[in-house]
């Protein structure tokens, strides 16, 4: 009998050391598409940048829920979670519109919709990056760099397209005045260009230092600066040299001697402010000499102050999560169009703790309270884990700096959150089973599929716009009715279909099918009962339906919930001047060139009024 010859390292008397574990191909692309879920959008829909985000970051989920893992949130995070969404219903209970509050409203769909996104990011970072540092050989640095090569590449591609669109190109066919890249807004840009500048500018340092040779935190860096740069933020501006202050700060408790480590860090910070001041686009809303940038500023005061009356008036539950945009107008000042020029639909106040305590009042700020001591508490016992450590802490810090001026959205609220989960994470005794995993695979595929059926409805509901606008009322009508079967949750659809047959009407004279349009016209009004924007749809439609009377009527509760809209006074006295009340046209009339006196049409109306009276 012949025996097998021994492997040389045990023939020796010599041990080879076990080969370096590798996540395998789920992990790899969990980590892939989590990093890559900022920039994720859709090319052909209407709605681009919110339900392709999440879909990514969803994917991203079933594949790391598909293999164990040893790092998970604290036992905490379940129950803070279930008390969240017991306040959210709370709360959406005393809104205006309870169930579509609760589920979330267009755009940012900011219920349980985008919520629940925001909250399974957390526990899917710390999954893919909780590691403190390189576990079972090298795993958890493995992730890491996969995920930061992602992040550099996503980042990169933003960075060139806002360059293009900088010099006035429009690879997006957007109509941004500023660049808004592959996040669809120039402060979500800046934002993430911030949390990238955090996680990218200490490792750049350290290759630089140390005199090795590593392209992507460069890469990221250049990108970072560059995305914030573009951007034109003023809030990410600032956001960005409180990052470069705090990696100077950790690296001075780390005690970092070496010259040119500093000397990265200084040059970073140098090269964004010095730029930012000579950069036109840039130093023309940095100095306020961009005229959309001194209104901004002015809008910004006027809106927390309405924003503060809200409050006062509902304290205990806010108004509700997405109510923000119709309880704002009633509170609105007579002078806000004059000053602003801008609608009173405005769905946020830009700026998180207001935003907060608007959508949940007491309760809702308590939660989120609560949420942040139980982080710092977690954070005190344990220290700073995570694959990426204080640079993660520095960029939260960072990113929530910018979002005091500016509103939460998927593009950097899901990285924020990643962050989050990363520097939260504990290490497990033992992996979860395998039918707990196979159930959260479950559970997040249908979540998945969900996510693709609203992204088809919004493609059908992209036809129908084109078909009404070109005049294909039946063609439209199909394609609306897709939308909402495949979207059935969404109570906007309806509210969207009724504006764009009121539209069409403003344009052609005609709605197509009135019986079709009132019908949507009705379901808006029905789900949305304290949208002023539903009832304007409506009296539209019926006015150019024939029907004066239902106008009339959906115009007067209209200004009843937006009083200081000059819009829909006019549109008033413009009816009950089809209606022959001369006196009462002239009252809605004079009201509402009170609210907008340099709009021409207005005071042409008014001035048409006048005569009428005059003459009889």
């Amino acid at each position: 009998m012949t025996r097998a010859p021994r492997p040389a390292a045990v023939a020796s008397g010599r041990t080879r050391p076990p080969a370096p574990w590798h996540p395998g191909l789920p992990l790899r692309l969990a980590a892939i598409l989590a990093a890559l879920a900022p920039f994720a959008f859709d090319p052909f829909g209407l709605d681009r940048w919110v339900f392709p985000k999440e879909l990514c970051l969803v994917a991203a989920a079933v594949l790391a829920w598909a293999v164990p893992s040893e790092y998970r949130m604290p036992r905490w995070w379940r129950w803070w979670v279930a008390v969240a969404i017991v306040v959210l219903g709370l709360t959406a209970l005393w809104g205006a519109a309870p169930l579509p509050q609760f589920l979330g409203r267009w755009p940012r769909y900011e219920g349980i919709v985008t919520l629940g996104a925001y909250a399974l990011a957390v526990p899917l970072g710390a999954r893919l990056w909780g590691a403190p540092g390189p576990s079972r050989n090298g795993a958890t640095r493995t992730l890491r760099d996969i995920g930061a090569t992602a992040f550099a590449a996503g980042l990169t591609l933003a960075a060139l397209l806002a360059v293009i669109e900088a010099a006035g190109g429009r690879p997006l066919a957007s109509d941004l005045d500023r660049p808004g890249s592959l996040l669809g807004n120039a402060s979500d840009l800046g934002v993430v260009g911030v949390v990238g500048l955090a996680l990218f500018l200490p490792r750049a340092a350290d290759a630089l230092a140390s005199g090795t040779r590593r392209v992507v935190p460069a890469v990221g860096t250049v990108a970072a600066i560059v995305t914030v740069l573009l951007s034109a933020s003023r809030a990410a501006l600032v956001a960005a040299v409180v990052v470069v202050a705090l990696t100077a700060l950790t690296a001075l408790r780390r005690r970092e001697r070496r010259p040119r480590w500093w000397a990265t860090v200084a040059v970073a910070g140098a090269a964004t402010t010095v730029s930012a001041l000579l950069l036109p686009l840039t130093a023309a809303r940095v100095f306020g000499t961009s005229p959309n940038a001194a209104d901004s500023a002015l809008h910004r005061l006027d809106l927390w102050a309405s924003t503060l009356q809200l409050i006062g008036q509902h304290p205990l539950t806010g108004v509700g999560p997405n109510g923000f945009a119709d309880a704002l107008p009633a509170v609105l000042g007579d002078t806000w169009f004059a000053e602003t020029g801008l609608g009173a639909w405005t769905e946020s106040p830009h700026d998180l703790p207001l935003q907060v305590l608007a959508a949940g009042g007491v309760l809702g700020a308590a939660t989120a309270a609560g949420l942040i001591v139980l982080l710092a508490r977690g954070l005190r016992r344990r220290g700073v884990g995570g694959a990426f450590g204080p640079s993660a802490v520095n960029a939260l810090v960072g990113g929530g700096i910018a979002l005091l001026t500016h509103v939460t959205s998927p593009g950097p609220f899901l990285l924020l959150c990643l962050l989050t989960g990363a520097i939260a994470a504990v290490r497990t005794s033992a992996p979860e089973g395998p039918w707990v995993r196979r159930t959260a695979v479950g559970g997040l595929t249908v979540w998945g599929l969900a996510l693709v059926l609203a992204l088809a409805g919004d493609h059908a509901f992209a036809r129908g716009m084109g078909d009404l606008g070109a005049g294909r009322a039946a063609d439209a009508e199909r394609s609306f009715a897709t939308a909402a079967t495949l979207r059935p949750w969404d109570a906007d659809l309806a509210l969207r279909a009724a504006e764009t047959y009121a539209a069409a009407a403003e344009q052609t004279g005609a709605t197509g099918d009135p019986a079709v349009a009132g019908a949507w016209a009705d379901t808006a009004v029905r789900t949305l009962p304290a949208s002023a924007r539903a009832l304007l749809a409506d009296a539209i439609i019926a006015q150019y339906s024939g029907d004066r009377s239902r106008a009339l009527d959906a115009l007067r509760r209209a200004v009843v919930l937006s009083p200081v809209d000059p819009r829909l006074h006019q549109r008033l006295g413009g009816v009950l001047l089809l209606s022959g009340d001369v006196d009462a046209a002239l009252v809605e009339l004079e009201r509402a060139a009170s609210l907008a006196p340099d709009d021409p049409l207005i005071r042409q109306t008014l001035d048409y009024a006048r005569g009428l009276a005059a003459a009889r």
